[in-house]
């Protein structure tokens, strides 16, 4: 393997745009959870659909959709901010990275120029 093909490039200012890509996303999943609530609140009125065994069973249905719905949005919302946390952490290292080989390049230019290495 020739060093060409172990390098690789990363666009930094790339990476922070997908991290604040999905911090929006993130965003957008706690209103959404926000907004199951909401509907979890006019389920709390149960003769709204009358007093019969199907009404109810749909209420129940309804109730149970909401709670999967909530457990999806919930997973959802934290592998969203799992991912966003790893994509920050990632462009944090290159960019560190990057500024120890400025620096390094940095003081090796200084030796040159002072006679150091020829």
């Amino acid at each position: 393997m020739n060093h060409s093909e172990r390098s690789y490039q990363i666009h930094l200012d790339s990476l922070l745009g997908f991290a604040g890509e999905l911090q929006r996303e993130l965003e957008a999943l706690i209103r959404l959870g926000g907004d199951l609530d909401g509907l979890r609140s006019g389920t709390d009125d149960l003769s709204a659909l009358g007093d019969f065994v199907e009404a109810h069973w749909l209420m129940q249905r309804h109730l149970d959709a909401l709670d999967d719905m909530d457990e999806l949005v919930r997973e959802v919302r934290d592998t969203v901010a799992f991912a966003g946390d790893v994509t920050i952490w990632v462009a944090e290292q290159y960019a560190d990275h990057d500024r120890h080989i400025a620096d390094d390049f940095t003081r090796l230019q200084s030796r040159i120029d002072a006679g150091g290495y020829v």
